[in-house]
């Protein structure tokens, strides 16, 4: 193996990510249920609370529950080795509508292309990168550094957790054995034989950038035996539809939020009632979707003010009351806060030039 081949890439591919920090809460219950399920270290409360999550109106779930739920597992089973413990316990079916995408790509270089247009839908706390060098392919994790520092043992399962759980997944597609040519791992090696050493036979290197697996590069055309182009397009389409839903039921209370403006200012309690719900439910649900109730209203707010500003006549004092403002000055400082500064007798004249000009 020449000794420079890691070094000498030819191609680097920087996977998608969405611009919150946010992981499809989903599959890790799924990936942790079959963890526990498959080992001595079955805890019911813990597997009551993983199947819970699983049944979530949305998908997604802020990244700081995450790392609580993670610590706290680490600390009842006492082992911060879980993730990649569980990682070879964990099957393709975890990963839902993108295994069957995988499943069905024509070869493993589709499948590594498929994995950028995707891989943000399972993940976004860690970044994921695959470079292709002269000699092999090296499929990379990357820490997130702000959420390792408030999450270091839950950080390290998410990150480990990919290295046994991605070669499984590889073995259920291609239909063959994986062999990887060399492990990187960030962290220090524990102990005289790190458990890494003992689940490999190839080199693990220890305190590197980054977790990777490096493979041989003849994988490239390596073909997927259940390869279906059709049904490939139908498993996107599924996928595109899925991520297009993510924030329906914000949509939900957005609706509502307007249609109360008409006759008096929206509250969490009227809103809840409106829509058959505790108020700690909608909170919770909007919360799944990484939005807030006074975000929502406040968007509300913004849009039918700059509504009457540019296609009525009501005055700015006619519009903050219509808006519930206490006072013209709140209004006004509110709407500059999300207009740059701009003040809405401003805003009203440049968008009265722009409909003459």
């Amino acid at each position: 193996m020449p000794k420079n081949y890691l070094i000498t890439p030819i191609k680097t591919f920087n996977f998608a990510k969405k611009s919150m920090n946010v992981i499809n809460i989903k599959s890790l219950a799924k990936v942790l249920t079959f963890g526990f399920e498959n080992t001595a270290l079955a805890d019911k409360a813990i597997l009551k609370e993983l199947q819970s999550l699983q049944n979530l109106h949305s998908d997604f779930i802020i990244d700081d529950e995450v790392g609580f739920l993670l610590e706290k597992i680490c600390e009842k089973s006492n082992d911060i080795r879980l993730g990649l413990k569980f990682g070879f316990h964990t099957p393709l079916s975890a990963l839902g509508i993108v295994g069957q995408i995988y499943q069905n790509c024509s070869n493993f270089m589709e499948v590594l292309e498929k994995m950028q247009l995707h891989i943000n839908h399972l993940d976004n706390i860690n970044s994921y990168q695959f470079e292709i060098t002269e000699s092999s392919i090296i499929q990379k994790t990357i820490g997130n550094n702000e959420w390792r520092n408030k999450f270091p043992v839950a950080e390290r399962q998410l990150v480990e957790h990919n290295i046994g759980f991605s070669l499984r997944c590889k073995r259920e597609y291609l239909g063959r054995n994986v062999e990887p040519l060399e492990i990187w791992s960030p962290y220090e090696k524990i102990g005289k034989t790190d458990l890494l050493e003992n689940y490999f036979t190839c080199p693990v290197k220890f305190e590197q950038e980054c977790m990777a697996v490096v493979l041989p590069k003849s994988m490239l055309s390596w073909e997927i035996p259940t390869s279906n182009p059709e049904t490939l397009r139908i498993y996107e389409t599924l996928l595109e539809n899925k991520k297009n839903n993510d924030t329906v039921f914000a949509f939900k209370v957005k609706q509502s939020v307007s249609q109360q403006f008409q006759y008096s200012m929206p509250t969490l309690e009227s809103v809840s009632k409106m829509l058959m719900l505790s108020q700690r439910t909608l909170q919770r649900r909007l919360k799944n979707e990484h939005a807030t109730f006074q975000n929502i209203v406040d968007e509300v707010r913004l849009e039918m003010a700059e509504l009457f500003l540019k296609n009525t006549t009501m005055s700015i004092q006619e519009i903050s009351a219509r808006l519930a403002f206490d006072v013209v000055n709140s209004f006004i400082r509110f709407f500059k806060k999300y207009h740059k500064n701009t003040t809405p007798l401003q805003y009203r004249n440049e968008n009265v030039l722009k409909s003459k000009t």
